[in-house]
């Protein structure tokens, strides 16, 4: 054997110092990487179930139109706002509630602007067939001097309920012409485990009432489900809702406990202090009443 023969036979055998051979870190290094590469395919895939599972079934939050409601829409008269409220020269709309709407009185210069606060019924002849959405968001309070900001998600946040964050009402449309509230909750498929309930007589694991501030309540609803995942939805039409002086509309959502007496969750679905951001167009009306 030559030298050179020796020098290569000597660099290539050498276990470097008694640290393992090349073929263990290859097939060490092998099955980090195939570890690491199955653990981030598994959180992805794991992310893109979620993603897809949290969508809300196809036509889930669209607007129902019911043969009243289609029958009310085109009878109600034209929106008109009363003088002299309706001069841009004079007064400057700012937001509204159901039951009263903040304008801006112009003067002379900025600071003769002042703001005042109106009932509906005396700023508008008539809302026409307007369909308002109620939105979230978030308002401040003032109480014996003390700040305090209210959070509306429309989320069930009751802090360490079974069911908290579990359970959410949103789509809410208010349809002033029809006198309807249209909403949708959704619930996870537990929910009624969590809570430690049990199905009404008719296999039923919630049923559901409208109420408002005024102490009035509304049980009669149609209604259309859809499911995806462990999610539940059910959107609801209540019909004959007096909206004139509402200043806050609550889903009662009610079940049997454990001992088969009648217990109920309630959601906040509307709060006056929460500006109604967004009026429904015509183009986002359907073409035919629907079957519920």
């Amino acid at each position: 054997m030559s030298d050179n023969d020796t020098i290569y036979y000597d660099t290539h055998m050498d276990d470097g110092g008694g640290n393992g051979s090349p073929g263990t870190s290859r097939i060490l290094s092998v099955v980090l990487k195939t570890a690491g590469g199955v653990l981030i395919a598994a959180i992805l895939f794991i992310l893109i179930f979620r993603m897809i599972e949290m969508r809300e079934p196809s036509g889930v939050g669209e607007l129902i139109f019911t043969e009243k409601t289609f029958a009310a829409y085109d009878a109600a008269p034209e929106a008109s706002v009363r003088a002299p409220y309706n001069d841009p020269n004079l007064y400057a709309y700012e937001r509204e509630s159901l039951c009263e709407v903040t304008v801006t009185k112009k003067g002379q210069t900025k600071e003769d602007y002042e703001k005042l606060v109106l009932p509906a019924k005396d700023y508008y002849e008539s809302r026409g067939n307007t369909v308002y959405e109620a939105g979230t968001g978030a308002y401040e309070t003032n109480e014996n001097g003390k700040k305090n900001v209210v959070r509306v998600t429309g989320y069930y946040e009751v802090k360490d309920s079974p069911v908290e964050g579990a359970m959410r009402a949103n789509h809410v449309y208010i349809l002033p012409f029809a006198r309807q509230v249209q909403l949708t909750f959704r619930y996870k498929s537990d929910a009624l485990d969590r809570l430690g309930g049990q199905k009404n007589e008719l296999g039923e694991e919630f049923g559901y009432v409208l109420f408002d501030d005024c102490g009035r309540s509304y049980g009669d609803h149609l209604t259309r489900t859809a499911r995806r995942g462990v999610y539940r939805y059910v959107t609801m039409v209540f019909g004959d809702v007096t909206l004139d002086d509402v200043g806050r509309l609550t889903l009662g959502v009610r079940y049997l406990d454990a001992a088969g007496k009648t217990a109920e969750i309630d959601v906040v679905v509307y709060d006056g202090q929460i500006p109604l951001p967004l009026l429904i167009s015509d183009a986002s009306l359907p073409d035919a009443p629907a079957s519920t």
